[in-house]
């Protein structure tokens, strides 16, 4: 097969000069537009309408009243077709023979045929065309492409070629009109006149000026395109960044949501263990009455009066103690609970935290707060002075309320400054920061000065009385939200830090050794864990709260797999602690639904058992779970102040504890384990105290306020641990640290 190299690059363009692009032919007669575009002339007359302008289809290009007839000839595209170069053609075909499909063999250059080979043997034999010069088209690919080069006849004499320039006219006029309508005209050869030199030489010019306005247009369209790639990945990066802004703001929401909740929790547990002792109080007090009523009435029915004569002291005395005896009448609790919502605070405070979009060096939004939850170096940036805000205030107060003053020192950055504080005692102290009279988002910040990390077993009084604000509490190795507690495979110390949202580890002297997790949702992040077990092979298994999950890390603190608490119908279950029994199974529990969940090693829910109420089974409030060595699950029944014992299939065994400050009572029972004989230690919180109870609930010591020295006391105890030695580890909730005792 015979082909016409083409050049990739002018394929495309050859084809739009040789194609009309109404019949989507080759051109026939075609006429050129002032934009170079051309058309056949038939197409063209039927989309050019009389006195309306001649508009080019391909660029809209609009070219004012034109006259289709008097448009010039497009001879490069009649050229080019001749030639066979119309970027579209896979083959070159004979354009003598009526067969379409006979290939070309030679081309003849002086009519500018492409012949067959019987065509070709036929031109030779002719009388008018044997004198031709036909040449191969394999030779006439390898031709310079002046060969190509059709010859162009008179229109007032065909059978003349235009040769010659008519200096006079500026006309290429053939050998007959030169001696006809140019007689006495000077002439030369095309090839050989200045004038046709000069415009050629005009035509590259410009054509290389052209081409300049080629390469700067193509720069500033790559500009535009790159710009355009920077701008969209600029306004998908400000999307992703308000959006996780808003995801952000949504989380604190989120976690302020679950403080509030479990506050309000508090508040029930508090005004029902209040109400329940009075409740306790009173059906007593009714029995006491009604027993004595009865007692007198039956002596007045079923006496004789010697018989009721002899009576009459013991029972008159009575009634008159139960006549004299007072009753609380009114409920110690009220209903006077209100949620107080500060819509407008909230609504200024949310659209400050977003930030501001800055847009050619201009703030669309001003007044931007960052650094806010940074404790290592805490500052207030304001990106722009705004006449509307009232400026910065620090409050501080101290663990009695007092108020401090705090040192001011403004940065080297324009608009932001930061704030140093002393104080003089050890314990919370409260940071209030608002801005625009409004609290910023992480306020007010709770700072704990002076604590220790852990306490060894022989305790260890507050080592300092100063801090700077830029301190961090939640630095590594301190403790600031201490819940769940376990004991690892090589006796390590695993602690959850509630607040912090981490997993701290520490050896048995209390050492710090790492740190696991931060704030979020994605794996080895937390959100309030609060549970934390460690099973035999040494997997660490910790109780997501906020995300509603399980993870499971190996005995390097590398996460392995998630299980995901929601149920069937995407009930939210936020697993509140977690216990390993000796199948390996998991058990956890959920605070707010009073239930107990199982989980086999696949992640499978094997059992689930529990409501909310004061019945067997029934809990208010359950706050930590264990297991013991028979695999009884042993639940702290926190708003009952009791402890219940069920097996692993949820079947219940019994319960022991009662409300009060006695031995074997208890205010908010929370952590519980057992060792290894089978006692039960569990953390008395509102008492400050430990109690241990034998494996059937019998009362055995306690370890509180009057047992130990000052500085080994206990405060709001929250989990509990005891080691292989039986060593009892304590997490020492109101104290920011961990007792071992």
């Amino acid at each position: 097969m015979n082909e016409i190299p083409l050049e990739m690059a002018d394929v495309k363009r050859m084809k739009e000069q040789t194609v009309c692009m109404f019949c989507k032919k080759l051109l026939k007669s075609p006429r050129l537009l002032p934009c170079l575009h051309s058309f056949c002339t038939a197409c063209l007359l039927k989309f050019v309408k009389e006195d309306e302008d001649l508009i080019c289809p391909t660029c809209s290009e609009n070219h004012g009243l034109k006259a289709v007839p008097n448009l010039p000839k497009d001879v490069l595209g009649e050229s080019l077709i001749s030639q066979g170069r119309t970027g579209d053609e896979e083959r070159t075909l004979c354009s003598s023979c009526n067969i379409e499909t006979e290939e070309a063999v030679d081309r003849c250059l002086n009519c500018s045929e492409f012949l067959c080979n019987e065509c070709s043997s036929i031109h030779r034999r002719m009388r008018q065309t044997r004198d031709h010069e036909i040449i191969t088209l394999q030779d006439y690919t390898k031709q310079d492409e002046q060969i190509s080069h059709r010859s162009l006849y008179c229109d007032e004499h065909p059978n003349e070629e235009l040769r010659y320039f008519c200096e006079k006219c500026k006309q290429i006029v053939c050998r007959e009109c030169t001696v006809v309508m140019h007689k006495n005209h000077k002439f030369k050869y095309v090839e050989q006149s200045n004038n046709v030199k000069e415009i050629l030489d005009m035509l590259k010019n410009l054509t290389a000026k052209i081409q300049s306005k080629v390469a700067k247009t193509e720069k500033a369209l790559h500009d535009v395109n790159a710009t355009t790639d920077l701008i969209t990945a600029s306004i998908t990066g400000l999307k992703t960044s308000v959006h996780n802004a808003a995801t952000e703001m949504v989380r604190h929401i989120r976690l302020a949501e679950e403080e509030m909740i479990t506050e309000i929790d508090r508040i029930q547990s508090r005004k029902f263990h209040g109400l329940k002792q009075q409740t306790k109080g009173l059906q007593d007090s009714l029995e006491t009455f009604e027993y004595g009523k009865i007692y007198a009435e039956h002596s007045l029915k079923y006496l004789s009066e010697v018989e009721l004569y002899l009576l009459r002291e013991p029972i008159s005395n009575r009634l008159k103690v139960l006549k004299s005896r007072k009753i609380s009448h009114v409920p110690v609790e009220d209903n006077n609970l209100k949620h107080v919502r500060e819509t407008r605070k909230g609504q200024r405070m949310v659209r400050t935290s977003l930030g501001y979009l800055e847009v050619n060096g201009n703030l669309v939004i001003n007044g931007c707060v960052r650094d806010l939850n940074d404790f290592e170096n805490l500052n207030i940036a304001i990106s722009e002075p705004s006449p509307d805000l009232k400026g910065i205030s620090v409050d501080i107060r101290g663990p009695g309320g007092e108020q401090l003053n705090p040192v001011k020192n403004e940065r080297d950055n324009p608009g932001s400054y930061g704030a140093d504080f002393q104080s003089e005692r050890t314990g919370t102290h409260s940071v209030i920061i608002t801005l625009d009279g409004v609290p910023v988002p992480g306020s007010p910040v709770e700072v704990f000065l002076g604590k220790p990390a852990l306490s060894p077993i022989n305790g260890s009084p507050p080592a300092t009385s100063t801090r700077s604000v830029r301190c961090n509490p939640k630095k590594p190795g301190e403790l600031w939200d201490v819940h769940g507690i376990a004991i690892g495979k090589e006796g390590e110390i695993v602690v959850t830090d509630s607040k912090c949202h981490r997993i701290q580890i520490f050896d048995g002297t209390g050492r710090f050794l790492r740190m696991l997790g931060n704030l979020g949702s994605e794996n080895s992040q937390f959100n309030f864990p609060r549970g934390v077990a460690v099973t035999k092979q040494g997997q660490i298994i910790v109780a997501d709260t906020g995300n509603c999950r399980i993870q499971i890390f190996d005995n390097e603190c590398k996460y392995k797999r998630s299980i995901s608490c929601h149920g069937d119908d995407d009930e939210l279950f936020r697993p509140y602690d977690v216990a390993i029994d000796e199948e390996g199974n998991i058990i956890t529990l959920e605070h707010d639904k009073s239930k107990v969940r199982i989980y086999n090693n696949n992640g499978d829910i094997i059992n689930e058992f529990g409501s909310v109420g004061s019945g067997d089974k029934q809990f208010i409030n359950p706050c930590y779970v264990t297991a013991n060595k028979s695999s009884h699950i042993l639940v702290s029944d926190l708003g009952n102040d009791r402890i219940q014992v069920f097996t692993n299939t949820g079947q219940f065994l019994f319960k022991f504890g009662l409300s009060g400050q006695a031995n074997g009572e208890f205010c908010w029972p929370t952590g519980i384990a057992v060792k290894g004989n089978g006692d039960i230690i569990v953390a008395d919180s509102c008492n400050n105290r430990v109690q241990t109870f034998r494996a059937d609930g019998c009362f055995v010591s306690c370890r509180g306020w009057l047992e130990c020295n000052p500085e080994d006391r206990v405060k709001s105890p929250q989990g509990l641990a005891v080691d292989e030695n039986d060593v009892i580890y304590v997490s020492d909730w109101g104290n920011n640290r961990v007792q071992i005792y």
